[in-house]
């Protein structure tokens, strides 16, 4: 989304604020609730971040055994692990750059510039803030979180899916549904992204 998009958003809020009407409170039952309820492709009209078959063939995976007191692990965690897996973009846990790349960029037909170039920039963005990072570390020392299916691979997908949404360039965005608004602010609020990836 452009510059122009980010102004209006900002001017609703700040509106809201000084006419007091209350906030929304993003919490779990919030965002999915507007996430279920949003049509993404009527707002931005852009190509499917993975296909169909990639999501279907790691559906419903059976979850990996729990050791004695340790957390078990997150399924949608598990799943984007899957999706990642099958795409060869996660390696033995080892994250392929190059390959995501590839791959996401491969979802783009290959006389449209302006995606490629989209997809691009939202892959390598998401993989310096999320990929390089340890932060999911210290809570599986902690033994808060489980050791299998770690958070990267969900919150690489979601970063990826919500930067290409959020900078969708303006040929491709839907002017005239007010609701788009309220997706675009609940994607910079909402961690409950990834179930709703492949309806795009």
């Amino acid at each position: 989304m452009n510059e122009q998009h980010l102004r209006i958003v900002a001017f609703i809020v700040l509106c809201t604020l000084h006419l007091g009407i209350p906030q929304i409170s993003y919490t779990e039952s919030v965002c999915k609730q507007i996430l279920e309820e949003a049509n993404f492709r009527e707002c931005c009209n852009m190509p499917r971040l993975l296909s169909d078959e990639v999501f279907q063939r790691c559906d419903n995976r059976t979850l990996p055994p729990v050791p004695p007191d340790v957390p078990a692990p997150i399924p949608a965690n598990c799943q984007a692990e899957c999706v990642l897996n099958e795409t060869g973009i996660l390696v033995h846990r080892q994250f392929m750059l190059e390959q995501a790349v590839k791959v996401l960029v491969g979802q783009v037909p290959a006389d449209n510039v302006m995606w490629m170039r989209a997809f691009e920039v939202a892959a390598r963005k998401c993989y310096n803030l999320v990929m390089t990072r340890t932060f999911y570390l210290q809570d599986v020392a902690k033994n808060l979180i489980s050791s299998q299916c770690i958070p990267t691979s969900i919150r690489y997908l979601e970063c990826t899916f919500s930067i290409i949404y959020r900078d969708c360039p303006d040929a491709y965005w839907n002017y005239n549904n007010e609701q788009c608004k309220g997706i675009v602010v609940a994607l910079n609020n909402c961690y409950y992204l990834f179930q709703h990836v492949w309806k795009i």
